[in-house]
């Protein structure tokens, strides 16, 4: 066809021969997708041929890639995943703030207070938690938590009754307060799913309520609670100020910052020192502190998972100087190869892209391996994740971690293949033209030394890091406690009010069931305590 154009040129048959020629001129994007195809068809074949170079380098970039995709998974689900509420950015947690003890609990006039004195939350809510005793439905008695809530809860998380009703304004009184629902969970495990409990009564650590409904899964700051009631608030014989043992929690007014808020609460807690001194007497600096709920569920969690993001990112920075390190002892040995394709006109940008593709092949299969080593992480972390990690039911492989992995393969490509990509162009010189080597040998020495001292000062720093961690529990290992924890066991007894009233009948009972197990030969002592010695109080 070009030697018929070139005829036709000849002759000078018409100025439409030019667009002849443009027509079957090749298109630039046409030689950069065979270029490409080219690169990629040359760069799977030099690996299908050297398959321990390349099972070598996959396993080295699955290890970083995966070490790097699973702690990024917790990180993800842990911390960056919001809270499954409507708007959850306005969702706070309320504590009260002393001088020498940190945050603490609320009481139920302190909610009042505020619930009066401020203007910036839509809604608060109140509650508390205690284990109490189930001994109807199907199953052994048994041991589960219950939350005293305020109906509030309802709105504030925006949540509704699977079955049933929520709690109506008004129920958290004595004496409407004696309503519950049943959790999803405990509903299915104890009643078999039985719709027709709703409306009956239940007995609950001795005392009767009646159900009013199933509530659907809730997470933080309820998400192990099996039973919902009232709470029970009596306004004719309220709780002494200085007794503490609820949360509070408050969702913001649209619009409302947190520093607004901190300024009514500020406001709120100088006139209650001012109204009622010996309660809150100056000297304990007494104020409320709100922080954004996600900070109060994540918030000790968060230094560690980011000490631990960076030493896996070591690792594979670690990884990367590996492949860096065997590429270019590869471009080495094609030194023949190099020169000849710069002899037949290969560019250095070709020539760099063709070392940075197959770099990219090696990163892309490394990656799919890397989501092998993340779900083995996964199945670890499941049997031996700390109870300290919250949310650990939201880590997995997602579309975020997806593309998280997806550009760690593309970071990956540029920091192990740069070098050596941009090494190759400076390759076949002394071959191709017959230079001296003395500055190629220098260059080549000066970046094995980089690699090298970079590999050492990594790994050093993740060996100090792992030792210290290592000597740290040993050294927690070796505290005395202060008492003898071996073959020691514990128990909690949780006694219904109705039946054991009084402070003479719970004596007794304790009693008994003292004598009951000192009298059996497995037991060498027992003793009842209020809080267990390492509970946290």
């Amino acid at each position: 066809v070009r030697l018929y154009l070139d005829i036709l040129s000849a002759v000078r048959i018409g100025p439409e021969r030019f667009a002849i020629r443009r027509l079957l001129r090749p298109r630039k994007g046409n030689v950069m997708l065979s270029n490409l195809k080219q690169d990629l068809s040359y760069s799977l074949r030099r690996l299908i041929k050297s398959p321990g170079f390349a099972l070598v380098c996959v396993l080295t970039l699955a290890l970083g890639i995966g070490a790097n995709t699973a702690m990024f998974s917790v990180i993800n689900g842990v911390l960056l995943e919001p809270l499954p509420y409507p708007e959850p950015d306005r969702l706070v947690r309320i504590h009260t703030k002393w001088n020498n003890f940190g945050y603490g609990s609320i009481n139920e006039l302190e909610y009042l207070d505020i619930l009066e004195g401020t203007d910036v939350f839509q809604d608060l809510v109140l509650y508390d938690l205690n284990a109490v005793n189930m001994v109807q439905g199907s199953g052994p008695p048994e041991r589960v938590l219950a939350a005293r809530i305020t109906p509030s809860l309802f709105s504030a998380l925006g949540l509704s009754a699977l079955k049933g009703r929520n709690l109506q304004p008004g129920e958290e009184t004595v004496p409407h307060h004696r309503v519950l629902l049943l959790s999803e969970g405990l509903w299915k495990r104890r009643f078999g799913g039985d719709e027709t409990i709703i409306g009956k009564s239940l007995e609950i650590s001795g005392q009767s309520f009646e159900v009013i409904g199933i509530m659907p899964p809730v997470d933080y700051p309820l998400r192990e609670i099996e039973l919902w009631g009232g709470f029970g608030i009596d306004p004719e014989n309220p709780p002494h100020r200085g007794a503490h043992s609820s949360d509070l929690l408050g969702r913001l007014k649209p619009g409302v910052s947190l520093k607004k808020a901190h300024s009514q609460l500020d406001s709120l807690a100088a006139r209650l020192r001012e109204e009622y001194p010996q309660q809150y007497p100056e000297a304990s600096q007494f104020t409320f502190f709100a922080e954004p709920l996600s900070e109060a569920y994540t918030g000790s969690v968060r230094p560690a998972l980011l000490i631990l993001m960076g030493a896996v990112g070591l690792v594979l920075l670690i990884a990367c100087a590996n492949v860096a390190g065997l590429l270019l002892a590869r471009i080495n040995a094609r030194q023949r190869e190099i020169a000849i394709r710069k002899a037949l006109g290969a560019s250095a940008g070709r020539l760099v892209g063709q070392a940075l593709w197959e770099t990219l092949l090696l990163s892309l299969m490394g990656g799919l391996g890397a989501l092998a080593v993340a779900q083995a992480s996964f199945l670890t972390l499941e049997r031996f994740y700390p109870s300290s990690l919250p949310r650990m039911e939201e880590v997995g492989l997602d579309w975020t971690v997806a593309i998280f992995t997806l550009g760690l393969i593309v970071l990956t490509t540029l920091a192990a293949g740069l070098i050596p990509a941009l090494r190759m162009t400076r390759s076949g010189s002394r071959v191709n033209l017959g230079e001296r080597g003395g500055q190629e040998e220098g260059f080549r020495q000066r970046v094995r030394r980089v690699l090298v001292v970079k590999e050492v000062a990594l790994a050093t720093i993740l060996l100090l890091g792992a030792g210290l961690l290592i000597r740290s529990f040993q050294h927690l290992m070796e505290v005395d406690p202060g008492f003898e924890a071996e073959n020691l066991l514990t128990a909690r007894v949780s006694l219904p009010p109705d039946r054991y009233q009084g402070g003479q009948s719970r004596m007794q009972f304790y009693h008994q069931l003292l004598d009951d197990l000192q009298a059996r030969p497995a037991v060498l002592s027992a003793g009842v305590v209020n809080l267990v010695p390492m509970s946290g109080n």
